[in-house]
């Protein structure tokens, strides 16, 4: 560019410059090439004088006749293709045209996002409220007490309620076939509405009808969002417990009468069972039977030799000789027999491996055992020093003959056995 201002420089032809005399110099430049063609030009040579006066509109009348004269090639350029922006007289305020028709629609399109992102802020606090409200409804909570969001004003409505049971759940860990299974045996039924997991279900509803921020001519909108919450989490406190007309009292409460439907059984049956119980309860013979959990020698001796480790580490603590009978669930005769059998052979000692000792030969060896350390823990007390006085001596001296002739009497009776 600066060579071709150069050319022309001592002439002093600047005005012809104000238009653009480098560019037309450049453009003949790039033309020559582009026109120097084998056929012939359609337009025919160049000719002064012979082009459109909007052309060099601007231009001095000495500009022009250099122009053509100088650049012929860059001048027959331009009337074949001639550029907006030498005759840009015609479109001065276009541009302000063009804002103010499209600033309308513009301000259109901003008011629609404004309005659209607000209306997807809202719809977001609703799921949000409509969550709130089904989780403080949940059991034991209080939805009274549960303050209100302070991002959902005043006339917004937000509550929860019950809604319908689901056609199914694709959850395996709730699917418990097991527990709602066919029915028992003997007529039992299953309670298939209390372990359904497709049940209790709680919705959370949220609502408001607020007017767009912009373009209020378009009215009022309303949000209107609703949430599930699978709720039916069997606690034992919302269990009904029909035999007794109230709810399970306590977590360790069994809920077997809850859960299963059972048969009611022979009125003659209870009964039977009732009498069984109170005859045991009563017996004239059941303090003799106290031996066998909580008998007054174990537990005198064992509260007056507590300081002993070595007594306490031969007798151990009291002595449970109760035969234990085999934990079981069923009602057919054949599986409740055997078990009585082998109770009763816990009794007399007719098993095998450990139960062939019997009731009898255990709480023997035990209280053998028994007065032999009783024994032992009076020996070492006689020759304690300082000794104790002579009637201390001779009262444990007795004690020891006495406690000697229980030994041989139950030696005597474990011969027996």
């Amino acid at each position: 560019m600066n060579n071709c201002r150069e050319i022309d420089a001592g002439r002093g032809r600047e005005s012809f410059f104000r238009v653009g005399r480098a560019t037309l110099l450049c453009m003949d430049r790039r033309s020559s090439g582009r026109h120097e063609k084998k056929t012939p030009d359609p337009l025919g040579p160049a000719t002064s004088g012979k082009y459109d006066s909007s052309l060099f509109a601007g231009f001095e009348n000495g500009d022009r006749h250099l122009a053509e004269s100088r650049f012929p090639r860059a001048v027959d350029h331009l009337a074949r293709h001639p550029s907006p922006f030498l005759n840009h007289a015609g479109r001065r305020g276009l541009s302000t045209l063009e804002m103010v028709l499209a600033l309308p629609l513009l301000l259109m399109i901003m008011a629609l996002m404004v309005n659209f992102g607000t209306v997807a802020a809202w719809k977001v606090r609703g799921l949000t409220v409509a969550r709130h409200a089904a989780w403080s409804s949940r059991w034991s909570r209080n939805p009274d007490r549960t303050p209100r969001p302070d991002y959902w004003p005043s006339p917004g409505t937000m509550g929860a309620g019950g809604a319908a049971d689901a056609p199914s759940l694709d959850l395996p860990a709730v699917n418990l076939p097991a527990a709602r299974g066919p029915s028992l045996p003997l007529g039992g039924i299953v309670n298939h509405e209390l372990l359904d997991p497709t049940r209790g279900f709680l919705r959370g509803s949220a609502g408001m009808e607020r007017d767009f921020p912009l373009l209020a001519g378009l009215g009022p909108y309303g949000l209107d969002a609703h949430t599930d919450l699978l709720d039916n989490q069997w606690q034992f406190q919302r269990m009904n417990w029909p035999a007794m007309g109230t709810s399970i009292p306590w977590n360790d409460y069994r809920r077997i009468p809850v859960i299963y439907g059972f048969p009611s059984s022979d009125p003659g049956l209870t009964t039977a069972y009732v009498s069984a119980v109170v005859a045991i309860y009563y017996a004239p013979f059941r303090p003799d039977l106290f031996p066998l959990d909580r008998d007054d020698e174990f537990r005198g001796y064992l509260r007056r030799f507590s300081y002993s480790r070595r007594f306490r580490n031969r007798v151990g603590g009291m002595p449970e000789f109760h035969p234990a009978l085999a934990r079981y669930c069923g009602l057919e005769p054949g599986e409740v027999r055997p078990l009585v059998d082998d109770l009763i052979d816990q009794i007399y000692g007719e098993g095998d491996g450990n139960q062939d000792r019997g009731v009898a030969l255990t709480m023997t060896d035990a209280f053998i055992n028994l007065y032999e350390a009783v024994i032992d823990e009076l020996n070492d007390l006689i020759s304690a020093t300082p000794s104790p006085s002579a009637s201390e001596i001779a009262a444990m001296q007795a004690e020891i003959a006495d406690l000697q002739q229980k030994i041989s009497i139950l030696r005597q009776f474990r011969a027996t056995l």
